[in-house]
């Protein structure tokens, strides 16, 4: 369907051959070029002038290369081909890092509409400022959330314990049956760390299922990351959240988990006015902890059901697992979610 036949020039970008399955993190994020020929076909989708390209196989004298993206150059030649009025006159400038280098034409023309890019009248620099100053009073407050009013445990690291020890124990196997993890669950482990608990998830949802694995630690996310690509987990996707929000989609989870990490949640109120967002209807919030007191890495199962009551949320299950002193707990919604300054502490 395309009015062009002919190309005078096309280019053979190669992306430094990065993509969102390269194994490493930092080559993913870098991954752009994927997304440059995703802006051009939605351009040209939507009517707009935009270079015309594919993806290929590029192969060299019997050698394989990779894959490249197969695309126009937008120069004066290429406007004029598609649009009467760029002709193919047209002033073509390449911004580089140090200057602006001509590519076709001159810098005349593009240095004429300098001024209309730039504020010089003292009327429009008040204008700007007043809109701004009524943008910012428009801001809604931050929610205030009451305190934890107990003690919390401080974060000592990512790893709980060896896999090896924590298989021995059956401590997962026992979770997810009592969770009634099955095929095709969405369900989201909050406080991931190295994934002992995402990768065993994975597994149980399979393919049909999803697994939101999520911390709070960008070292032990990319890590996470990495090793979900290792062992080529295709329905685990790994996020970053803060101390006071995992940032969950809403209404997106049969099951949340939260396995061993509670007891380290400073803002526990905000925590969970944020978390139980993520949660389907008739879905469960999952709680794994030791029945210790806080300093001692663990936590009452009496203050975590006080402190879920208070976001409205209500046990349907608890059990005891094969330590004795870890414990398992399930929570529904019960309730709507409380304002924030409605939220009555335990303790308080």
């Amino acid at each position: 369907g395309s009015p062009v036949e002919t190309f005078d020039v096309l280019i053979l970008r190669a992306g430094f051959n990065n993509s969102w399955t390269h194994w490493n993190n930092l080559q993913r994020a870098r991954a752009q070029y994927v997304h440059d020929q995703w802006a051009r076909d939605t351009q040209l989708a939507m009517g707009g002038l935009a270079g015309r390209g594919i993806f290929v196989h590029l192969y060299l004298n019997g050698l394989y290369w990779g894959l490249y993206n197969l695309v126009e150059r937008p120069n004066a030649s290429f406007g004029g081909s598609r649009s009467r009025t760029w002709s193919r006159g047209a002033d073509v400038v390449r911004p580089e890092r140090s200057a602006k280098r001509v590519v076709e034409g001159r810098m005349a023309r593009p240095h004429q509409l300098r001024p209309l890019t730039t504020l010089r009248t003292s009327g429009f620099v008040v204008l700007c400022t007043t809109a701004l100053l009524a943008g910012c009073r428009a801001q809604p407050t931050q929610p205030r959330f009451p305190p934890a009013h107990r003690d919390v445990a401080p974060i000592v690291g990512d790893a709980f314990s060896t896999e090896d020890v924590r298989d021995r124990l059956g401590e997962a196997e026992q979770v997810m049956e009592l969770a009634g993890v099955k095929g095709g669950m969405s369900v989201a482990d909050v406080g991931a760390g190295q994934g002992y608990y995402t990768v065993r998830l994975a597994k149980v949802v399979g393919a049909k299922g999803r697994v939101l694995a999520e911390d709070i630690m960008p070292e032990v996310r990319d890590e996470l990351s990495d090793r979900v690509q290792r062992e080529r987990l295709d329905n685990v996707a790994v996020k970053l959240g803060t101390a006071d929000d995992p940032t969950l989609p809403s209404q997106s989870f049969d099951r949340v988990f939260l396995v061993h990490m509670y007891h380290e949640v400073q803002s526990p109120y905000a925590f969970l006015w944020h978390l139980r967002e993520g949660v389907k209807p008739g879905g469960l919030v999952v709680v794994v902890d030791a029945d210790r007191p806080v300093l001692r890495h663990g936590i009452p199962p009496a203050q975590v059901k006080c402190e879920f009551a208070a976001l409205g949320m209500q046990p349907v299950k608890f059990s005891l697992l094969a330590s004795r002193e870890t414990y398992f707990m399930a929570f529904r919604l019960a309730q709507p979610r409380p304002a924030p300054e409605k939220i009555r502490a335990c303790g308080g």
